[in-house]
């Protein structure tokens, strides 16, 4: 549960060094060497030897890395800064055949000495050129401690050794439970001071056991230092860890992430309570990939879109909320699915997997006779009465704000003739019998349908004159005819040997020389 000192990517680039007017800025590395030009962290910083900590996005992981390094050789000029370090410490070409840290969406670089210490942040924007951001560490904290004292609280004490653009030290402290760390309180800090400052702070009502940090805010607006632990425990006390809260959030920032590898920052509508924890969580991480910032801000978070498309939903699980917030991610445009329910005659589709569609077309073709209808900003729902007996194929094809999907099918839908509905299953005006067959089938047709016409919501057609039969097409489930019978004056009640045919499903295309009606039939020899 104790947070880790990081120092993770800054979600809003504030520069608070001067760079030279008019340089542009740029980053370029070996495997063994990053060369920065004109950025401001050249800036402050000295020749010298120092510890390397490296972020970035890698590629081939699809999430970010950290590379951590000692005694790596820095050197300044006004213009350009060089980090030196151990062959293929660095992604580059000549290790893994195709990018380098400029490719990479975003990342930082902190060094540390024990005379200076500094950390640059980089952001790649929409037209593909890096954004810098640099910040100095200003502060050391030292001498971290508390004791029990005669009124049974826990007074605690430090010292920093430097601050800089310094506002509040607030204290945090864990005494198990579901909560993890909340704030119980701060100091206000010095500011600005070159000398060493010492604070203390007593906690009044402390539990059994007590775990502290603290942590460092700046009038800056940069993420804060943190520092810790000290521990102290009180056997005879007791404390009243927070209850929780409904709140009443939402979580600000992009709906739809389009291009690729596109990045969106999210946060928090409204701060959270001072004792809460967060978990960030993506429903689908193979579409996105989340990175969190736990010591800068707990309530950001970053979704960075990968090589696919859908739908994700994002999730804040606050330790002091008693709900989660949510919010759905548009990532991309999908190929459409669908959710078929067929009662015959009428099928209904619904369309699955069509984030943030805001108009949808649908094409019906029937493919007894290749005519093809087009029903544009229908929505996702379609109904359609496919009639008595042709077999139908559905498009759908949908718009969202990152642009028009593919069009998507599904097909082989059809219906044995019948009356007024509902039809369910009586097979009405054709009837195949036996079924399944070992391969003698006799085809019997009943009165036909007059002027039904498929079409969306259709009216029940009604029944008239009994069809004769001019061709039967016996098509296998690869929409492959495999056998063709034809009767030149008409025939109304049809035997059809089927032996040759292999075990499996068919569908009996029937001609009464104006329609095409189809039903199934099973070969089970």
């Amino acid at each position: 549960m104790k947070p880790i000192r990081l120092y993770p990517l800054l979600m809003t680039i504030v520069c608070l060094a001067l760079t030279r007017p008019g340089s542009s800025q740029t980053m370029f590395n070996t495997g063994s060497k990053i060369t920065l030009v004109n950025t401001c962290i050249n800036a402050g910083m000295s020749t010298g030897t120092y510890n390397l900590n490296l972020y970035y996005y890698d590629k081939d992981l699809a999430g970010y890395k950290t590379v951590n390094l000692t005694g790596v050789a820095v050197t300044v000029s006004p213009t350009v800064m060089t980090i030196t370090g151990p062959a293929n410490s660095f992604p580059s070409p000549s290790n893994n055949g195709y990018w380098s840290l400029p490719d990479t969406k975003d990342g930082h670089i902190m060094l540390t000495s024990a005379s200076s210490s500094a950390i640059i942040y980089w952001v790649q924007k929409p037209n593909d050129s890096l954004t810098f951001s640099c910040v100095a560490l200003p502060i050391y904290f030292t001498n971290f401690s508390g004791y029990l004292n005669s009124s049974k609280q826990v007074v605690l004490s430090w010292q920093t050794q430097m601050e800089q653009n310094s506002t509040y030290i607030e204290i945090y402290r864990y005494s198990g439970g579901s909560g993890g760390y909340y704030k119980i309180g701060q100091v206000t800090a010095a500011g600005n001071s070159d000398i060493p400052v010492s604070y203390s702070f007593t906690d009044p009502s402390p539990c059994s056991s007590n775990s502290y940090y603290l942590k460092m805010l700046n009038s800056q607006g940069t993420e804060p230092i943190t520092y810790g632990y000290a521990s102290v425990g009180c056997s005879t006390c007791s404390c009243s860890l927070p209850s929780p809260v409904y709140c009443n959030y939402t979580i600000n920032g992009p709906d739809y992430l389009c291009s690729e590898e596109s990045f969106g920052a999210y946060s928090l509508s409204s701060p959270v309570p001072n004792y809460s924890t967060i978990t960030w969580s993506v429903d689908q991480p193979s579409l996105a990939a989340l990175t969190t910032y736990p010591d800068w801000d707990p309530a950001a978070a970053g979704l960075l879109k990968k090589n696919s498309a859908g739908g994700v939903t994002l999730t804040a699980t606050l330790s002091g909320c008693t709900n989660a917030i949510s919010k759905f991610v548009t990532i991309g445009t999908p190929d459409a699915g669908f959710i078929a329910e067929l009662t015959c005659p009428i099928l209904t589709l619904n369309a699955t997997n069509m984030p943030g569609a805001t108009y949808v077309t649908w094409w019906v073709e029937d493919a007894s006779t290749s005519v093809v209808q087009t029903y544009p900003g229908w929505g996702g729902n379609f109904q359609y009465d496919i009639g008595t007996g042709d077999v139908y194929a559905f498009e759908v094809q949908y718009t969202n704000a990152c642009g028009t999907s593919n069009k998507s099918q599904i097909s082989g839908y059809w219906c044995s003739a019948c009356g007024t509905p509902p039809c369910g299953d009586d097979p009405g005006l054709m009837s195949v019998s036996p079924n399944p067959t070992s391969g003698a089938v006799t085809v019997k047709m009943a009165p036909s349908v007059a002027g039904a016409e498929a079409k969306a919501v259709g009216k029940a057609p009604s029944a008239t004159t009994r069809p004769k039969v001019f061709q039967i097409q016996v098509v296998d489930v690869r929409g492959v005819v495999q056998r063709i019978f034809t009767y030149p004056g008409g025939a109304e009640n049809i035997s059809l040997n089927l032996h040759s045919l292999n075990n499996g499903v068919y569908i009996l295309r029937v001609f009464d020389n104006k329609t095409w009606k189809s039903t199934k039939v099973i070969v089970a020899k």
